[in-house]
């Protein structure tokens, strides 16, 4: 597991995030003042899907097992939602990309 730690306090951000293939794919994330949670979409290759939000589960990738050979893990640290806006810069919610055999182990 890889811990994405390059999150900010912004309302909108976008990374983009190198598998250990060489491949890449971008991870874009927006905070909704109006829902009180964070929203991502990702682009990988042809593939695009936005506006879920982000819950804390071991793959919330899960659902396009097929389609995406990763997966995203999000943990927070007193297992609530999250759901104010400096959650991942303070480091009470945490993602972590999954690749290979990581993804059925968790």
């Amino acid at each position: 597991m890889k811990y994405l730690n390059f999150f900010t306090q912004d309302y909108k951000q976008k990374n983009t995030i190198k598998l250990s293939d060489g491949t890449n794919f971008v991870f874009i994330l927006e905070y909704s003042d109006q829902n009180m949670g964070w929203y991502f979409g990702i682009e990988y290759g042809d593939t695009k899907v936005y506006n879920i939000r982000l819950c804390t589960i071991s793959n919330i990738l899960s659902k396009w097992k097929n389609i995406f050979k990763f997966g995203i893990s999000c943990v927070t640290d007193d297992y609530s939602e999250p759901w104010l806006l400096q959650d991942l810069e303070n480091g009470r919610v945490m993602l972590y990309l999954l690749e290979g055999d990581e993804i059925n182990e968790i």
